[in-house]
């Protein structure tokens, strides 16, 4: 409902591959004229073999086949504006298709409606503005903004429409880079490049040489790359940030170049794991294993504290040990309370 020129367009294109009575495209029906052309002036060669749209083109509007096939157009367009205020312009109709459709073209896109939407997309035209690539907004959006704008002015009817040197002139004059100057000049009035196309594709061309990477970067240098002490990790490296972020073995970390090796560390650090601690929040690699961090490394010393101490004493009974504590075997302990000496427990000797 709010932008009847691109509906026109699906509700044709719909109707291209629905077909009527006869096995003719409905579309024929919708077309801009009712009369056909003589063959003469219409010859068949001037459709390239395209049966289908010869139908469209060169099938009359009179006879029972038209009559059953407009009939059924009628119900169609019901069905598809039924549920939209635009209903209200096709109700009164049970069998003329066409006229039906006739009335929601000049209410949706007749005259004042076409100088209303003409002004919406020509305000878009010239409000728009490319001041350089940036997060948010690039080259290829600027130009997809004039392509949209182009198209929707030509479906509007009875718009003389807007040739190839205004749409390149409209295009340019909202351009405000300075690293762009030069293609500007170039492809300004260049008969290398006629079309609003041409002069899209060369200035794109630019912007991909003159800033390859500038987003990368920005989005890289958002994010930075610091140890646990705060130093700056690998600082004369740019990170290439098409590596995958996986776990990586000892001998793949090592293959990995420099810039790689950083582009998985600023992915790491993105999902929260930082360098130099012991977690990497689900990933591996980073040369093998990462440092522990400070509450391991204090395990780790009051461990090998106990040892130490465990050794030290060792050592000290084997020093202070000599021969005859060697030779002499230590006594058996007899236990406490034990009943195998007890006299009581003693067999008597029969007589």
């Amino acid at each position: 409902m709010t932008d009847w020129a691109k509906t026109k367009e699906k509700i044709l294109n719909h109707f291209n591959e629905v077909y009527g009575k006869d096995g003719i495209p409905l579309s024929y029906i919708l077309r801009e004229t009712s009369a056909v052309k003589p063959a003469a002036d219409d010859p068949q060669a001037g459709y390239d073999g395209d049966h289908v749209k010869e139908l469209i083109t060169r099938a009359t509007h009179d006879g029972d086949t038209y009559r059953a096939d407009n009939r059924t157009m009628c119900s169609l367009l019901k069905k598809i504006c039924g549920d939209t205020t635009s209903y209200t312009y096709i109700s009164k109709y049970t069998a003329d298709g066409r006229q039906a459709w006739t009335d929601l073209m000049d209410a949706f896109l007749g005259p004042q409606h076409t100088q209303n939407q003409a002004a919406i997309y020509e305000a878009k035209l010239q409000q728009s503005r490319y001041d350089g690539e940036s997060r948010n907004f690039s080259f290829q959006k600027y130009a997809d903004i004039h392509k949209s704008a182009h198209e929707h002015l030509d479906a509007l009817p009875e718009y003389k429409g807007m040739d190839e040197g205004t749409k390149i002139r409209h295009c340019l004059n909202n351009i405000h880079s300075d690293k762009l100057k030069t293609v500007i000049e170039l492809v300004r009035g260049n008969p290398s490049y006629p079309t609003f196309d041409s002069v899209v594709r060369r200035i794109k061309d630019s912007v991909v040489v003159e800033q390859p990477t500038k987003y990368v970067s920005r989005k890289v240098s958002a994010v930075s790359l610091t140890d646990s002490r705060g130093e700056e990790i690998m600082p004369n490296v740019e990170a290439d940030m098409n590596v995958e972020d996986k776990y990586y073995t000892g001998k793949e970390w090592h293959q990995l170049s420099a810039a790689k090796k950083k582009g998985v560390m600023h992915k790491r650090k993105q999902r929260g794991h930082h360098p130099g601690k012991g977690k990497s929040g689900g990933g591996g690699g980073g040369g093998g294993k990462s440092q522990p961090g400070k509450s391991s490394l204090k395990k780790m010393r009051k461990t090998v504290s106990k040892l130490q101490r465990k050794v030290a004493s060792l050592n000290l009974d084997s020093d202070s040990s000599g021969e005859e504590d060697e030779e002499e075997p230590p006594k058996k302990k007899s236990k406490k309370g034990s009943n195998r000496t007890n006299p009581a427990l003693t067999p008597r000797k029969r007589d």
